[in-house]
């Protein structure tokens, strides 16, 4: 079979940019999404679209997008994906039972309701994605991670049991059903918290989609913090503007999906230092919660004692933490300093038995380093050779040569190198012949200077020459 020219091309071209268009459509689709719905949203809660099936239409895309972004991207974590557009997808159904019951049903929306249950599914569904991406993020068994989690979610839970959960368990009025579902609510967002915490302060690519990510589940857990506070102290109404916590849950999970960068979310990163200013705040300030929370009280009921005793304990606290900081530190730089001590050490031991002279030049070619192999190949002590220019050891005739071949090769783009031959002169008086391999790496911020790898040639030249003379 022949092929005729140019039928190839025509071919392709088609497909080609069929590709290239779904390519561009693949990485803008995320904020084309936000653009169209950032406005409807605004909409919903200014008034002019302010209805029940538009709030729940804003609530399905979420699933649309989520769902798009997985067939798009096709990150590796599928299942985890297809989990939180399920739990999305429940959200959804919930808020069109609650916010179209009485068109459905003629009555106002009893407590518990028909709504509940997919509410509440939202939250062991949701909680079995992140667990997947967290399970893929982390590999390994990251005790210290999972220890901070715990604390910060401890110290979070303790608030919402005095603020949200309490009041509904020592609440005599209400029968054990209604106990059970008020209560289920805050302690589904406190199992949503661990989670979050515990990815949050593990390992793992922390990407544009991460933090889309994060923010959502912080809308969804600062929103319904609010609004079981308000459900306690007043009313609230379909339409609120406290639906624009759930709005930007829905949306910033869609966009979380359509961003390209959904499929780097599961992938782990290189481990960093843990020990972070704003981690130990964070862990000392969840672990303070508790006394806090025992001060307020002695002091509203006038135990003087008490708030005493709870303020003395906070101070220690601190002061403990503050000490424990400072002696984590010193460690960290104690094992960096002796780390970076046996690294130098060998590298040392190495350069003494290279068979190359390595230097380090500024830019005017004065000599900053020297390797030690230096006294062994050309005879020169290397702290007296410090300082020198390495132009001043080169013969004069090849001076004039490498002088300005140098500046050119500093002129050139960051990190070029270039090759040379000249004679150098040995500590003896004696003109060797040399070969050195010169690197730019001024710009580079762990150098800072022009490598130079300095080979004595002399034997290998004799050794051409002689080859030369006997095949003349």
């Amino acid at each position: 079979m022949s092929i005729v020219p140019g039928m190839a091309s025509q071919r392709i071209g088609p497909a080609g940019d069929g590709r290239h268009i779904d390519m561009r459509i693949s990485r803008h689709a995320w904020w084309l999404y936000l653009a169209l719905m950032v406005p409807v949203s605004v909409a919903y809660l200014a008034g002019p679209l302010k209805h029940g099936p538009v709030f729940n239409a804003i609530g399905a895309s979420a699933v649309v997008a989520i769902v798009a972004g997985v067939s798009m991207h096709r990150p590796p974590s599928r299942l985890a994906w297809y989990l939180i557009a399920l739990g999305q997808a429940l959200f959804v159904t919930g808020d069109v039972l609650a916010y179209n019951y009485h068109a459905l049903f003629g009555t106002a929306l009893p407590f518990p309701s028909i709504a509940d249950p997919p509410y509440l599914a939202v939250y062991p569904i949701t909680l079995a994605g992140l667990l997947l991406l967290i399970r893929r993020r982390n590999a390994g068994r990251d005790w210290a991670s999972l220890i901070d989690a715990a604390i910060v979610t401890i110290g979070l839970a303790l608030l919402s049991w005095v603020f949200l959960m309490a009041p509904y368990a020592h609440d005599a009025s209400l029968h054990t059903t209604a106990k059970l579902v008020s209560i289920a609510y805050p302690l589904g967002d406190i199992m949503v918290l661990a989670v979050a915490v515990r990815m949050a302060v593990g390992g793992g690519r922390q990407s544009p989609a991460y933090f889309l990510m994060v923010c959502a589940i912080a809308a969804l857990l600062s929103t319904d913090s609010i609004y079981g506070w308000i459900v306690l102290h007043g009313t609230y109404h379909p339409g609120d503007p406290l639906d624009g916590g759930w709005i930007a849950y829905y949306v910033l999970w869609g966009a979380a999906a359509l961003h390209p960068s959904m499929k780097t979310i599961s992938e782990p990163a290189t481990p960093k230092s843990t020990l972070t200013p704003v981690r130990i705040a964070a862990i000392a300030a969840a672990a303070l919660i508790a006394p806090i929370i025992e001060v307020v009280k002695a002091s509203a009921s006038g135990g003087s004692d008490d708030v005493v005793i709870g303020c003395g304990a906070i101070v220690l606290f601190s002061l403990v933490v503050a000490r424990m900081t400072i002696l984590a530190r010193e460690s960290i730089v104690l094992t960096t300093r002796a780390a970076r001590s046996a690294s130098e050490a060998r590298l040392s031991a190495l350069v003494q038995h290279s068979t190359d002279v390595i230097l380090v030049l500024g830019r005017d070619t004065s000599v900053e380093y020297v390797s030690p192999s230096i006294s062994r190949i050309f005879g020169y002590d290397p702290a007296s050779f410090v300082g020198g220019r390495l132009l001043d050891y080169v013969a004069d005739e090849d001076r004039l040569l490498l002088e300005p071949a140098i500046s050119r090769l500093l002129e050139r783009e960051p990190e070029a190198s270039d090759t040379f031959e000249f004679q150098i002169r040995h500590r003896d008086g004696r003109l060797l012949h040399a070969e050195c391999l010169v690197a730019n790496l001024l710009s580079n911020p762990a150098v800072r200077g022009v490598v130079v790898n300095l080979r004595d040639t002399t034997e290998r030249n004799r050794a051409a020459t002689e080859v030369a003379l006997a095949r003349d």
